[in-house]
């Protein structure tokens, strides 16, 4: 399920040497994005309000991307919602950019997180299986403020990558680029307050499931692409 930071450690400097090689080609004119930009407030339809054995409940508590200038140009539509199943409750943010470049990337949770008084305990590097024996990149965090313990899982889709560093987001965009492409992005974030990492990823693990597999077909290509 894990690989150990050193290994991700010697991979982003790989892809950030990459990076820099490639980036004098970065300077082409790429086309304009071949994406239809999302209407605000699409994403409140686009995922159901009843995933499976999950029902929407109201969001409180949760945790924001950072509010600025920036943000508003990054983000078309942010969704924030909270979902339950018995005693389990899973906070859901969606978090949409129709186009993503050099100085236009997603906020990573590892930002926001620190940002809003959370010190982070660990980050692990997980797949999440999908239909048809694919896997999709992801993070697990482990995250601690004064007030709780909070457990994060969550994936960006960049075009049809899924980056899970900064680094390999920003080779994730230059590859698009250097195609010719503008691709759009969406961080899919899941959270939880459990006691520890050990009670809190089968339950975030068991959401990002369900949410996959009752997504009607668009909402689905939102949230992982292709795959």
């Amino acid at each position: 399920m894990v690989r150990t930071s050193a290994v991700a450690s010697r991979r982003d400097l790989l892809i950030g040497s990459l990076g820099l090689l490639c980036a004098g080609a970065s300077v082409f004119a790429a086309r304009d994005s071949d994406v239809e930009p999302l209407p605000k407030g699409a994403l409140e339809s686009a995922v159901p309000k009843v995933l499976g054995a999950w029902r929407a409940v109201p969001a409180g508590g949760i945790v924001l991307p950072p509010q600025s200038d920036l943000s508003q140009r990054l983000y078309n539509d942010v969704m924030v919602r909270g979902y339950q199943n018995g005693g389990a409750v899973v906070m859901l943010l969606l978090a949409y950019g129709a186009v993503q470049g050099e100085s236009m990337q997603m906020h990573r949770p590892e930002t926001c997180y620190p940002a809003s008084g959370f010190g982070i305990r660990s980050a692990q590097l997980v797949q999440l299986p999908l239909a048809g024996g694919h896997a999709i990149g992801a993070k697990f965090l482990d995250t601690e403020s004064t007030v709780r313990k909070e457990q994060v899982l969550y994936w960006t889709r960049v075009g049809e990558h899924f980056p899970t560093s900064q680094l390999s987001q920003r080779w994730a965009v230059l590859q698009e680029n250097l195609a010719g492409r503008l691709p759009d992005g969406i961080l899919v974030r899941t959270s939880t307050v459990a006691s520890g990492p050990k009670a809190a990823f089968p339950v975030l693990r068991s959401f990002a499931a369900a949410m996959i597999a009752n997504a009607p077909a668009p909402a689905r290509r939102l949230l992982v692409g292709q795959t």
